[in-house]
């Protein structure tokens, strides 16, 4: 369910699965970058560089944030700062 949401190629396609899923919340990190795979995995045929497209590539990577989807503040906790991760919690609307 997760490779299909985050590889989903439109934010209609994406609201879709989480409906189906009943998705209530949504979390990504950059540390260890699954996007990649999770693409790979939902659209085994699709050249890698169409991964910029899917709806979990530009929420974590492109600023795009769908009116659905409201952002949870997070800080990365002191301890784990030298990981240089991103991290994004966002609650379905």
């Amino acid at each position: 369910a997760a490779a299909a949401i985050l590889s989903a190629r439109s934010e209609a396609e994406a609201a879709a699965l989480i409906r189906q899923y009943q998705i209530t919340h949504i979390a990504l990190q950059t540390h260890q970058d699954f996007l990649r795979q999770y693409f790979r995995l939902a659209h085994p045929s699709a050249p890698g560089v169409d991964v910029k497209s899917a709806f979990g590539y530009r929420l974590l990577h492109g600023g795009f944030v769908p009116t659905w989807l409201k952002k949870i503040p997070y800080q990365v906790p002191d301890d784990l700062i030298g990981l240089q991760t991103v991290v994004l919690l966002f609650k379905v609307d």
